[in-house]
C-alpha cells in the first residue's frame, strides 16, 4: 500500500523530473508534525508514538547505480526509535 501511494505521488512528475536526483525535501508531502529548516527535519509532535514521514523532491532514478547520503541523528527521542526507509520505484 505504501509503495502504491509513493507511485501516485511521483507519477505526477514528468520523465525529465524523474531522472533528476533528490536534492531537498518535498514540502508538499510531509507530516504536519515535522518542522523543516533547510535539510534539517525536527519532530514536533506531542509524543514519540506517532509515525511521520517526509519525502525527497525526487525519487532516486532507477539508472542511478550508487547514491551517497548521510543522516545525523541529533536526538533519539524518548523511545529511541527512528526508522529510515528507501524505496525503489520501477
Amino acid at each position: 500500500m505504501i509503495k502504491k501511494e509513493f507511485h501516485n505521488i511521483y507519477n505526477k512528475k514528468t520523465s525529465d523530473q524523474m531522472n533528476e536526483l533528490p536534492t531537498t525535501w518535498d514540502l508538499n508531502v510531509k507530516s504536519t508534525l515535522l518542522s523543516i529548516d533547510g535539510l534539517k527535519v525536527k519532530y514536533i509532535g506531542p509524543d514519540d508514538k506517532v509515525a511521520v514521514r517526509i519525502l525527497a523532491n525526487n525519487p532516486i532514478p532507477s539508472q542511478c547505480k550508487l547514491l551517497y547520503f548521510e543522516v545525523k541523528i541529533i536526538d533519539r527521542g524518548k523511545n529511541g526509535t527512528i526508522n529510515l526507509r528507501l524505496l525503489v520505484l520501477y
